[in-house]
């Protein structure tokens, strides 16, 4: 998108290294340098932290065994303010487990939650089999949706009713959708002008 910065906030504990480049993955699909002294392409500095937390709190036993209340229950969770402004906001997969089960019923917030993917300053696979210094987390190669994708039909509404949704979630909604090889005629008219919507981003 040459045109257009995404709106990022960074809900993390931390600043955010983004390396776009200079990468490979290991078996255990862990992404590392290849580039000694790589440096990143953008850093994301740390925002209002996000905090998620939660607790154990027993129910009354049944049959002899102890029963705990599910954890969305026990959960406090931060949320992020004027989060209708950003097309990603970044969090703690701790925060996205979380969000997932609290904020079930605000589809809005969690279109925008997305989690960085590690990247590490070497492989560490062959860090901890050659007993070499430990692989040291770095910044992270991209960001992950925590949430499904809206469709496209709620996106055009939305549009048209004057409300900005993420642009990074349409994205990746207006990919996903162009993989099915049927679409019913409503799903792909809204899909076509959401994808002429996003012309304008590339």
């Amino acid at each position: 998108m040459s045109n257009y910065n995404l709106r990022v906030f960074n809900g993390c504990n931390h600043p955010i290294n983004f390396y776009s480049k200079n990468y490979a993955q290991n078996r255990k699909t862990q992404f590392f340098l290849t580039t000694e002294n790589a440096l990143p392409d953008k850093i994301y500095s740390q925002g209002n932290p996000l905090s998620a937390y939660s607790y154990f709190e027993r129910a009354n036993p049944c049959c002899g065994i102890n029963l705990f209340f599910p954890e969305m229950l026990k959960a406090r969770l931060d949320i992020a303010s004027n989060y209708y402004e950003y097309d990603i906001i970044l969090v703690s997969s701790r925060y996205a487990a979380l969000a997932k089960q609290v904020f079930f019923n605000n589809p809005d917030y969690l279109d925008r939650l997305f989690c960085p993917i590690t990247l590490y300053n070497r492989n560490p696979e062959e860090s901890n089999q050659n007993s070499l210094e430990k692989a040291k987390k770095i910044g992270c190669i991209g960001f992950r949706k925590v949430w499904s994708t809206k469709t496209p039909q709620n996106y055009m509404a939305e549009l048209r009713a004057g409300y900005y949704p993420s642009v990074a979630s349409m994205q990746i909604c207006q990919e996903i959708f162009r993989q099915y090889p049927y679409l019913d005629p409503e799903t792909k008219a809204n899909l076509d002008q959401l994808q002429a919507f996003l012309m304008q981003f590339q």
